[in-house]
């Protein structure tokens, strides 16, 4: 009993001390100590019968020097060439790695955030209409959307139903994909 008590109290000092360490000189050592913590607490509550919830911080999927600095970039979004932007989908979904967009810090002219232009981007974006729309929009399914004053659930559409991103959403001559209005009539 020793051991389980003395595992309990570390991954319990640790849990309440980590949010002091963010972004303190060694974020690889900190996450390091983040995961060990977790690892235990879930070791002992899994002992005692119950599960533990689901890590409340996401793990980038490959290493790069970018994050010893960035770190939470993956929970940023903002509008980029006049379009929505996730760094989560890029990062976490997608595993695109940071130079693939910007430039280091360097190399990159003053003022430069991104180095790629919306021809770059479109690349990736929107080639085919067979796509596996999920990889890159895959949030939506948990989300609400608010559409002409009414909320719209993609979850509920996509998997109470038969119905897929296509049937309901076209690809333009632009690479953009719109909502055919049109369809909604045919079962509302």
């Amino acid at each position: 009993m020793g051991g389980h008590f003395q595992s309990e109290s570390v991954a319990g000092l640790n849990r309440n001390r980590w949010p002091l360490w963010i972004g303190i000189y060694n974020v690889d050592y900190s996450l390091k100590i983040l995961n060990k913590t977790y690892e235990l607490i879930d070791e002992t509550i899994r002992k005692s019968g119950k599960k533990i919830s689901e890590k409340y911080w996401e793990e980038i999927p490959y290493r790069s020097s970018c994050l010893r600095c960035h770190q939470g970039i993956e929970s940023q979004q903002g509008i980029i060439h006049g379009k929505n932007f996730s760094h989560r989908t890029h990062i976490i979904n997608s595993k695109i790695e940071c130079e693939k967009c910007h430039r280091r810090h360097e190399e990159k002219p003053k003022g430069e955030v991104l180095f790629i232009s919306l021809n770059g981007c479109t690349k990736c974006h929107h080639q085919t209409v067979n796509r596996d729309c999920q990889v890159c929009h895959g949030e939506l399914k948990t989300k609400e959307i608010k559409y002409e004053s009414k909320l719209f659930s993609h979850q509920f559409h996509v998997e109470d139903t038969d119905l897929n991103c296509n049937n309901c959403h076209f690809l333009t001559k632009e690479k953009n994909f719109l909502l055919n209005k049109n369809k909604c009539s045919e079962c509302h």
